[in-house]
C-alpha cells in the first residue's frame, strides 16, 4: 500500500516537473519572439529614419541645384540684356560720359563762381547755366520718342539759348584767368550738351523716308490748300434760329492757286454741273466763234445775230441757235440727196474743203448715227470722261454737233428722272 502510494507521488511531480519544464521553455521562446519583434521593429525605425534622412538630404541637394541653375540663368539673362541694351546704345555709352566730364568739370566752377557774386547762395548758379541746358537737351530726346510728329524746334532753341548762356558765364569766369582759361572753360561747359544733340537728339532718317516725309508733306500741303479754297468756296445756311452751317460743292477738282477748278477723273464720279447761265453761254459761244473761225464757209459767221439766245431754248431744234448751225450735219437722208455731201464723205474732202481735220466738230465721214452716240456716251459715262447731265460736256466728249449732245442729254435727264 506504503509503495503503491509512492510510486504515484512521484508520478504526479515528475509531471509537475515537467510541465513547468514546458511552461518555461514556452515562457522562453515568447520572450525570444518579443525580444526579435522588438529587434525587428527598432531596425525597421531605423531603417526608415534613414530613408527619410536620405530623402530629405536629396530633396536639399535638388533643392539647392534648382537655386544654383535659377540663379545662373538670372545672371545669363541679365548678361545678355546689359549685353543687347549695351549693343542698341552704343553712342549713349560712348557719349553719355563726355557729358558727365563736361558736367562734373563746369558745374563745380560756376558754383564757386556764384559764390564770388551771391555769396552762399550762388552754388545754385550751375543749376541755371549747367542743367538748363541739359533738361533742354534731355526734353528733346525725350519729346522725338515720345512724340516723333511733335515739332522739338521751341526746345531745340531753348538747348541753343542756355548753352550760350552757360558758355558766357564760363567765359567770363575763365577770363579772371586769363582769355585762354576764359575760352577753355566756355568750350567745356557746353562740349557735352554740343555731343548730345549731333548724336542722339537728331534721328538720323534713311534717303527714303526723307523722300516720304516730304511727300507726305506735299500731301498734306495741297489738301490743305484744297480744304482752305473749299471753305472759300462753300455757301453758308443760316437757320431759323440764327445758327449757321457750311454747306460744300462736293465734286472733283483740279487745285489751283486762288480757286478749283472742275474736272473728271477715270473711276471717279462726275459731279453735276451748276445750271448754266448766260455767262456759261457766252463763253461756251464764244470757244465755239475761236473754233469755227478758220472754217471756210463756217455757218458760225453767217448767224452771228444768233449768239445772244439761249442754247437750251430749242432743244429739239437743230436751227435753234447759232452754234447748232455750227455743227449742224445733215443725216443718211440728206447726204444721199445732195451730192456735194457724198463726195465731201472722201477722206481727202476735208482738205481740199478748207475744213481743219482737227476740229472737235463732228467729222462727216464717219457718218455716225444717234444709237452709235449713244454707246459712245454710255461708255464714256462709265469710264467718267463725260458729264451726262451737261451737253458741252457731250458735246466735247464725243466730238458731236450742239443738237445732237442736246438730245442725248435729254435723253439721259429722261432716263434718270432729272428736270429737262
Amino acid at each position: 500500500m506504503t509503495t503503491t502510494s509512492s510510486s504515484s507521488h512521484h508520478s504526479w511531480a515528475g509531471a509537475r516537473a515537467a510541465e513547468r519544464r514546458e511552461t518555461r521553455a514556452l515562457d522562453a521562446r515568447l520572450a525570444q519572439e518579443a525580444a526579435d519583434a522588438a529587434a525587428r521593429r527598432k531596425l525597421d525605425a531605423e531603417t526608415a529614419r534613414q530613408e527619410r534622412a536620405r530623402a530629405d538630404r536629396e530633396a536639399t541637394e535638388r533643392r539647392r541645384d534648382e537655386q544654383r541653375q535659377a540663379r545662373a540663368a538670372a545672371r545669363a539673362a541679365a548678361r545678355n540684356r546689359a549685353l543687347t541694351w549695351g549693343s542698341a546704345h552704343v553712342v549713349e555709352l560712348l557719349i553719355y560720359p563726355i557729358a558727365l566730364l563736361s558736367f562734373a568739370l563746369a558745374a563745380p566752377a560756376m558754383a564757386a563762381y556764384g559764390q564770388t557774386i551771391y555769396g552762399p547762395g550762388g552754388v545754385l548758379l550751375a543749376g541755371i547755366t549747367e542743367l538748363g541746358m541739359w533738361a533742354f537737351a534731355l526734353a528733346v530726346v525725350a519729346s522725338r520718342h515720345r512724340a516723333p510728329e511733335r515739332p522739338v524746334l521751341g526746345l531745340q532753341a531753348g538747348v541753343v539759348l542756355f548753352s550760350l548762356v552757360a558758355a558766357s558765364m564760363n567765359l567770363l569766369h575763365g577770363l579772371h584767368q586769363g582769355l585762354t582759361a576764359g575760352v577753355v572753360m566756355a568750350v567745356v561747359s557746353i562740349a557735352g550738351v554740343a555731343a548730345h544733340q549731333l548724336t542722339l537728339a537728331g534721328a538720323p532718317r534713311s534717303r527714303a523716308e526723307r523722300r516720304e516725309a516730304r511727300l507726305a508733306a506735299l500731301v498734306a500741303t495741297k489738301t490743305d490748300r484744297a480744304r482752305r479754297l473749299a471753305i472759300g468756296d462753300a455757301v453758308a445756311v443760316i437757320g431759323a434760329d440764327g445758327t449757321a452751317a457750311l454747306t460744300y460743292r462736293p465734286g472733283t477738282y483740279q487745285v489751283r492757286r486762288r480757286a478749283l477748278a472742275t474736272t473728271t477723273v477715270p473711276g471717279c464720279p462726275v459731279a453735276p454741273d451748276a445750271p448754266s447761265t448766260r455767262n456759261d453761254d457766252w463763253d461756251w459761244a464764244l470757244a465755239a466763234l475761236v473754233e469755227g473761225a478758220g472754217c471756210v464757209g463756217s455757218r458760225l459767221t453767217n448767224n452771228l445775230d444768233y449768239l445772244d439766245s439761249d442754247l437750251d431754248s430749242h432743244p429739239d431744234d437743230d436751227h435753234g441757235s447759232g452754234i447748232a448751225l455750227l455743227d449742224h450735219r445733215p443725216d443718211e437722208s440728206d447726204k444721199e440727196s445732195r451730192p456735194d455731201l457724198r463726195q465731201s464723205t472722201h477722206p481727202r474732202s476735208s482738205s481740199t474743203s478748207g475744213v481743219d481735220p482737227d476740229h472737235d466738230l463732228e467729222p462727216v465721214q464717219t457718218s455716225r448715227t444717234l444709237d452709235d452716240l449713244r454707246q459712245l456716251l454710255r461708255a464714256a459715262a462709265v469710264e467718267g470722261r463725260v458729264d451726262p447731265s451737261s451737253a458741252e460736256s457731250i458735246r466735247r466728249a464725243l466730238r458731236c454737233s450742239a443738237a445732237r449732245a442736246r438730245q442725248l442729254r435729254n435723253e439721259a435727264r429722261d432716263q434718270t428722272g432729272g428736270p429737262r
